[in-house]
Order: structure tokens, then sequence, then C-alpha cells
């Protein structure tokens, strides 16, 4: 089956699909294969929630001049290079706009599956950010990169983005339930930064065991709580709903004493409520950092970002710091787990 990601980029690179590969795409998706080449086309956008003018069939060559042209960019090229040429300016003029610079990197490692994925979605107002470690499979940590931001975007909306906390809880847990729905069994971690740069905000929502720190004013400030069974509090809690520990596993399966999906674990003392904080965005802040615990199991908050200044003072490039990060993590580290980083570089 096709990832999100997969399809758009295989549209963009084929242009226009035959109907027998929609069918084929439709079939893998559970979804109705009958009708014409436009409503199987409709089908599989709107399962995965592809906005419109995303892809290359939505375009004409005559409508992709027309945008060029208003912006002074060069008209010349066969389709598929002018509808680069038109993303590559969407994102250039999203991202001029932002008052931070967000870069991902993300290594299998010595893992022989890769369950980590990540979510950056950005807007001109704010950003939403997330790190998603899968265990037992990757099924949970899929289901939340197609849908927790969706999600949030329809939790958000109905509270008139006047309440961000009980958003972000009610999308946990929304997006829990429906993927308990699937009769799936594996589980992921769900660590979130959301920034609203236009009320100088950010907020945090964490369930499991990856996380988030910033680097401020000289300080390294971690501001998610890793989820596990041995903290009192935690500990506490899965007792009381019937669970227990055992060598630091909750029923001595599960590292984590919170998490999205783990259906069989869920009556057991396994939450997946998150903790949210929020604070407010300052000019002293350089940088956050969210990673999988495949990072933080190798290196301390401090060690990271040392790495990370110390990669800054020698002039090495931000995109290059992230890929040096995690490869560092990997090789010189010997971190045994999938590893992803996402560091947002404050402006």
């Amino acid at each position: 089956m096709l990832t999100r990601r997969q399809f758009i980029e295989f549209t963009n690179k084929r242009g226009n699909l035959k109907k027998n590969e929609l069918k084929i795409i439709c079939s893998s998706l559970n979804l109705n294969q009958q009708g014409n080449k436009k409503q199987l086309y409709h089908s599989i956008k709107k399962y995965y929630n592809i906005k419109p003018l995303q892809l290359l069939p939505d375009w004409n060559v005559n409508n992709l001049k027309i945008y060029l042209k208003k912006r002074g960019l060069s008209t010349k090229g066969s389709k598929k290079v002018l509808f680069q040429n038109v993303k590559k300016f969407k994102k250039q003029s999203v991202e001029k706009k932002l008052p931070y610079y967000i870069i991902s990197y993300q290594a299998q490692g010595r893992r022989s599956y890769m369950e980590d994925r990540i979510i950056i979605k950005l807007n001109k107002t704010n950003a939403f950010i997330s790190v998603l470690d899968g265990h037992g499979g990757s099924q949970c940590a899929n289901f939340l990169k197609k849908n927790l931001y969706s999600i949030f975007l329809n939790e958000n909306k109905k509270l008139s983005s006047k309440n961000m906390k009980k958003a972000l809880l009610n999308t946990y847990v929304k997006s829990d339930d429906i993927f308990l729905n699937t009769k799936q069994h594996s589980g992921s971690t769900a660590c979130t930064l959301f920034l609203n740069h236009k009320q100088k905000k950010f907020f945090v929502a964490n369930t499991g065991d990856s996380r988030i720190i910033l680097y401020t004013n000289n300080k390294v400030i971690q501001l998610s709580i890793d989820h596990k069974p041995e903290i009192p509090k935690e500990q506490h809690r899965i007792y009381r709903r019937g669970g227990f520990v055992k060598d630091g596993r909750l029923n001595g399966i599960l590292a984590m004493s919170r998490s999205m999906g783990d259906r069989f674990l869920k009556n057991k003392g396994l939450s997946c409520l998150p903790d949210i904080i929020m604070g407010r965005i300052k000019k002293n802040m350089e940088y956050f950092v969210i990673a999988s615990d495949g990072l933080y199991d190798v290196m301390t908050n401090n060690d990271i970002v040392n790495y990370i200044n110390k990669q800054l003072n020698r002039g090495i490039d931000k995109n290059t710091i992230v890929k040096n990060l995690v490869e560092y993590a990997i090789i010189e580290k010997i971190s045994g787990d999938n590893v992803s980083v996402i560091i947002i570089f404050m402006k």
C-alpha cells in the first residue's frame, strides 16, 4: 500500500495516472474501484486528505505559466518543470515569513526496520511538528502521520482556537480512539510542538518517551516528561488502573507508561493522555530539539546541545548539523534504535 507521501511523489513524477493504476491504488486502500478516472482520482485524494493544486494533474500548463509569470519567474520548460518551480516558490515564500528554520533528519540505524515517523506542517501563523516513534509495527505511527494534524485542525476549529490545550488533548484522545477501533495492535509515541508566532506562544504535548528540549539563555530546558513506568506518579496510576510494573516495563511488556495505540494494554494501566504545557516565545530562545529515544538513549540533553553548539561555532550548515547529529548517535554513540531528530532554529 502506498503511503500518502509515496502517492504524491509517484503522481507528481508520472503526471496523469492510468485508470488501471488508479484502480490498483483504490483496491490497496479498500476504496470503491467503480467510476471514471476523475472519480477514482478524487476518492484517493480524499482518502489521503490532499489539498487542491497539490498534485501535478490538478494543474494545466497555462495555469502554471500564469502563476509563475505573475511572480516574475521563468515560464519555460515542461509541465513537470513548471510545477516544480511553483512548488519551490511556495515553499520558499512560506519559510521566508517564518521566524524559525525547521530541519529534520531520520535514519533506520541498526534496526532491521524503520518505525519512526515525523510531521512538519507550516502555515503563515503557526507550525505543528511531531516525532512519532512506533513500536510493535509501524501501523500506529503511519496512522498518526496521516491523521494527527487533520484531527487537530478539526478540534481546534471546534474551539475557535480559544483553548489550545484542550484542542491538543482532544486531538490525542480522538486519534487514539480512532486507531484502536481499527483493531490493529501496534503503538507509538507522539511528541508535538505547536508554535504560534503571531501570538508568541508555544505548546508541547507529549505521550510516550520521545522528548522535546529547548536551548535558551545558555541553558537547556527539558519541556516534556518521558513517560516511564518506574516514575512514582506513573506507577501509582498504573496500579490504580489494574496494571503492574515489572523490570521497568508496564505489565512486563512495554517500556513506557503512556502511548498511542497498544490496544491490549489500554485497560491495564496504559494511557494515551499527553502532558501539555504552554510557554511564551522569547527573543533569547535559540532552538528546540524534538527527537525519538534513539537519540536520548545514548546522549544526554547537555550532550546534544553541546554537540549542536560546537557545530554552529564551526560554521557548519544547519541542514548538515541535524544529519551529523543523527549519524553521530548511531555510529559513534552506537544507538541501537531508529533515530529521528527535528531542530527548530529560531531566527
